[in-house]
């Protein structure tokens, strides 16, 4: 009578094989820690960014178009004020006699440092007029009374500054955020120039 011979595992066998699943499962989970480390970064990166942009080109656009001796600058430089011949509609406003710009509005760009926030505001020009001065003249005060309010325009600001060059305007905004599930910070430094007209 022959005896037969069982099959299946030794002991050893099995603890090989269990220990090559821990590796295997170490191994994908660090990459797929890894993986959703980077996107965690890049996402925060890219929307410090994205609202650079939009802050930086939105101001560009109305800094050249307004008038050199009208724009004022807080004394802090934390804030300042665009002149803007720009219409509700959208289009520049023109004396059709003199082809002269028709000023509507103060375009205001200002840091709220407590909130970290960059807000942008519009102070209506009643009436409109084709001899624009500087926000201080035409209200009768400070341009820091004209900060109140506005529309956010930039979260998770650290710095925010405009200086005047000799002619030339230069934004520096500077903006941080934590990335989610972690210590690790986002920096993101946004640097604009524009030269306002004559």
């Amino acid at each position: 009578m022959r005896r037969e011979r069982r099959r299946g595992s030794t002991l050893l066998e099995a603890m090989v094989g269990a220990a090559i699943l821990a590796i295997l499962t170490t191994a994908v989970f660090a990459i797929f820690k890894m993986g959703i480390g980077a996107w965690f970064k890049a996402d925060g990166v890219a929307e410090l960014q994205q609202q650079g942009q939009a802050v930086g080109g939105r101001w560009v656009r109305e800094t050249e178009v307004a008038s050199l001796s009208a724009v004022s600058l807080s004394a802090t430089g934390d804030a300042c004020s665009l002149p803007s011949a720009i219409t509700g509609a959208g289009v520049f406003a023109l004396d059709p006699a003199t082809s002269e710009l028709i000023w509507q509005s103060y375009q205001v760009y200002y840091f709220d440092g407590p909130s970290g926030e960059v807000r942008y505001l519009e102070v209506p020009i009643a009436p409109p007029t084709s001899a624009v001065v500087p926000i201080e003249q035409y209200t009768g005060q400070p341009l820091a009374n004209s900060l109140v309010g506005g529309r956010v325009l930039a979260r998770w600001v650290t710095s925010f500054e405009v200086q005047d060059l000799g002619g030339v305007l230069r934004l520096t905004m500077v903006a941080q955020r934590r990335r989610p599930n972690s210590m690790q910070m986002e920096v993101q430094t946004n640097v604009f120039s524009a030269a306002p007209r004559n």
